[in-house]
């Protein structure tokens, strides 16, 4: 670790490893390496299998903390037809995967947009066999808030096991529901497994640096982190089309990628000074 803030609270700091910069994987590990990261998530395209990539990264002597499943196509969960059923068994062949690898966690959205087609019992029989599936790998199934709370919580009520969990997005919580002060935890702590921690101005999920938008990191991290110990400081920062000219007086052109790691490390280490007061 190469910034020792205390030993009593300190936490792995993980970033996701594409944030859409064209580099060299290589490369990017490089600047995740250098800016001082402990671990990477990895999200991934459908059908794909990145065997290189993680060997890359363990190489480097980065931890992969987990694999975010796709979800282009994700309402297909819940409609009759063949779309859906071949989505299941492409999770399920990631999720084999991940245990192969020994990846401990795979993230999940369940749904997209407001309107994602009706609750029914197609999906939920499709998420049934999903937990079933990383039951039988020893690989937690981390099912993640975005626009439908209500989905999630009926997914909850009726589908028990050790192995689901909830991966909590607090920019999710801040632009698409509206309530990240008031989130409903009664309904989710106890499945709370780890985070998704990036910053926007409360308009659209920006995935901006911590602190680059009206999150108020002082009050909120605190309280999340208490509800379960031990949770790595996971920032989910991505480098959209619109935001690469909010970044442009911020970095230089010729080193850009690596001062956005190393700000967003700098973010990192902001967050758990909160957790050291």
């Amino acid at each position: 670790m190469k910034f020792l803030l205390t030993t009593k609270n300190l936490r792995k700091k993980i970033t996701v490893l594409d944030i859409l910069f064209d580099s060299h994987i290589d490369e990017k590990i490089k600047h995740i390496k250098s800016a001082g990261f402990d671990g990477v998530v990895i999200n991934l395209n459908e059908n794909e299998a990145p065997t290189e990539t993680i060997e890359a990264v363990r190489q480097n002597g980065l931890v992969v903390q987990n694999l975010h499943l796709p979800y282009s196509r994700i309402n297909d969960l819940w409609v009759n037809g063949t779309s859906g059923t071949e989505m299941i068994r492409g999770f399920m062949k990631q999720i084999e995967f991940a245990h192969a690898h020994k990846v401990p966690i795979v993230v999940l959205h369940i749904t997209s947009g407001n309107i994602p087609p009706l609750l029914s019992e197609v999906g939920i029989e499709r998420i049934k066999q999903i937990i079933a599936f990383c039951e039988d790998h020893g690989v937690l199934l981390a099912l993640e808030n975005l626009r439908r709370l209500d989905y999630l919580l009926e997914v909850y009520d009726r589908c028990e096991s050790d192995f689901l969990s909830f991966c909590f997005d607090i920019g999710h919580a801040n632009a698409l529901t509206g309530n990240l002060y008031e989130f409903p935890w009664k309904n989710f702590s106890s499945k709370l497994c780890c985070f998704h921690l990036h910053d926007n101005d409360g308009s659209s999920d920006q995935h901006l640096i911590p602190f680059m938008g009206n999150i108020d990191w002082g009050k909120i991290i605190p309280y999340i982190f208490s509800l379960k110990k031990d949770i790595p400081i996971t920032i989910e920062t991505y480098l959209l089309d619109w935001s690469k000219s909010f970044y442009t007086n911020m970095f230089s052109k010729d080193n850009f990628e690596a001062e956005f790691f190393k700000k967003t490390y700098q973010a990192a280490l902001a967050i758990e000074s909160y957790l050291n007061e």
